[in-house]
């Protein structure tokens, strides 16, 4: 290919006039983040439609951490061992400990639903959907005025869920309609590399 099919600028080795088609990791890119699916791009034209491209890719980032934050935040958690009517299946004990830098309540009250957001997210990594018999422990470190906040309970998969715990199930399937845009956008890695093409495949390097 002697010319660039977007903007039919030369393509060209010699120094000074150097000039390349883009790599296929930004082509798909911008092919999949945009409207725009020329044959190729140049490195000359490739620039307003790499950020145009990497602004809808941070934006549906957001929008999918978004999405991931308010279904872990919905798991639930109970401190009852065997709640009525909970049909479930045991998976794992887990445990969470942080340190708290401060005795005042509103600092131990943060350490402390950091440690039930990690909570969360460890049971969905486990295949969970709600932890039972919770506890809460806090353990003071004299010399130093630090807490150390722990929290314990035991993961289970609720195969009512539906009925149960609607808000989590809700959050659930709203999760995992994202997930054909989640597999696209765990394809590429975006690296700030001084150039204008910092799009790559993350699965390789190009």
């Amino acid at each position: 290919m002697t010319h660039c099919p977007n903007c039919q600028t030369p393509i060209s080795t010699k120094m000074f006039k150097e000039n390349s088609l883009v790599r296929p990791a930004t082509l798909e890119f911008i092919h999949l983040f945009t409207s725009y699916k020329e044959e190729n791009f140049c490195q000359k034209c490739v620039r307003d439609y790499l950020d145009q491209a990497v602004d809808e890719y941070q934006a549906l980032e957001k929008e999918v951490e978004s999405v991931y934050q308010t279904y872990i935040n919905a798991l639930p958690i109970v401190n009852v061992e065997q709640p009525i009517n909970w049909d479930y299946q045991t998976i794992q004990i887990v445990s969470v400990i942080k340190k708290c830098k401060s005795t005042k309540d509103l600092a131990i009250d943060l350490v402390k639903e950091k440690c039930f957001h990690e909570l969360r997210k460890n049971a969905i990594l486990l295949g969970g959907n709600a932890i039972l018999g919770a506890q809460i422990s806090y353990d003071i470190i004299p010399q130093m005025y630090h807490i150390l906040v722990s929290i314990t309970g035991t993961v289970v998969h609720l195969k009512n869920s539906k009925q149960l715990t609607p808000h989590f199930y809700q959050a659930k399937e709203k999760f995992k309609a994202f997930d054909t845009t989640k597999k696209l956008l765990d394809k590429f890695v975006i690296r700030e590399t001084g150039v204008d093409e910092k799009v790559f495949y993350r699965d390789r390097v190009e």
